[in-house]
């Protein structure tokens, strides 16, 4: 979902839910660490909502911070989930190859497989290749190369499981999340 949609749509679902309004210098950085994923929108909304529901005195910076804070740890949990049956060799071997592409790159088949190959036999690593597949840690585009579908799941990837060793260096701070929701290559 584009941001601006994003951003009507946190608004709307906060006062919905939670019958309070998100105070207007929140949105644009909730909608930036949602990246227009229904599922992180959820998160977001929901941090905010339990935050902002209870509280008797106008929201500070840092009830937003704690926001930010409960979502990402939020979409952590999610990403945990959804990588739930696959290895943590499997994850190192898939982000060392993902870590030296931008966000929204593509990789070949093979050099995932070869990644993998490290860890596991052949026929094992083309298995644990199409597991990754399978649960959406990958996908397959239609030139037939193979990317992470969501940004924020790549972020993840190679920050937890190739020590933050982008093609440059460390990829996090909220600059490279913003860079992330846009689409932009993170480096250093």
């Amino acid at each position: 979902m584009d941001r601006e949609p994003a951003k009507d749509v946190i608004t709307d679902f906060v006062y919905g839910e939670f019958g309070c309004d998100v105070p207007d210098d929140w949105v644009e950085p909730l909608a930036q660490r949602s990246q227009g994923w229904p599922q992180h929108i959820v998160v977001y909304v929901n941090a905010a909502g339990n935050l902002l529901a209870p509280l008797q005195r106008p929201p500070s910076s840092s009830d937003l911070e704690e926001v930010l804070k409960e979502g990402r740890s939020a979409q952590e949990r999610y990403y945990n989930a959804r990588a739930h049956d696959i290895t943590y060799g499997q994850r190192e071997a898939i982000a060392s190859v993902i870590a030296q592409i931008p966000i929204g790159g593509t990789v070949r088949r093979r050099e995932v497989v070869n990644a993998l190959s490290k860890e596991y036999p052949e026929e094992v690593a083309m298995a644990k290749f199409m597991q990754a597949l399978q649960q959406g840690i990958l996908n397959e585009r239609e030139d037939g190369l193979y990317g992470i579908p969501i940004p924020s799941l790549h972020w993840w990837l190679v920050e937890k499981y190739a020590n933050g060793k982008w093609q440059g260096g460390s990829a996090w701070n909220d600059r490279s999340y913003t860079l992330c929701y846009e689409g932009e290559a993170l480096v250093g």
